[in-house]
């Protein structure tokens, strides 16, 4: 359940980062990249509760960071859609993937079945 919840995150993504702009002004300089940072903040929550380890964490955040900002450049070019693709749009989307997984691994560290924790004995 909770890997297609990462997955259907993933997608909500997609969708409102490729979408095409509004035509409105921005309330805020900046918000573009807040909105970025808290999207994948949640998708780093939600992996980390996926137990997706942290390496296939960050090749996603990587994954979708390029797929979004490409996405947008390629459709900037052939539609004129009003998005534009931007470097520190990818560089919030990573930083916020960074916190959600972080905030996850505050809990400490997970239970595996079989192996004994370093705070208890075998017996």
């Amino acid at each position: 359940m909770a890997r297609a919840s990462a997955w259907a995150w993933a997608a909500l993504i997609l969708a409102l980062t490729l979408a095409p702009a509004s035509g409105r002004p921005p309330p805020f300089p900046g918000v573009d990249k807040l909105a970025h940072l808290g999207l994948f903040a949640v998708w780093g929550l939600i992996l980390a509760a996926s137990r997706v380890p942290w390496r296939g964490a960050l090749a996603l955040g990587l994954a979708l960071a390029a797929a979004t900002e490409g996405g947008q450049a390629l459709l900037d070019a052939w539609l004129a859609f009003g998005r534009h693709a931007e470097v520190l749009d990818a560089l919030a989307d990573l930083a916020g993937l960074a916190l959600g997984l972080g905030a996850a691994g505050l809990k400490g560290p997970r239970a595996r079945p079989g192996v004994p924790r370093p705070d208890r004995g075998t017996s």
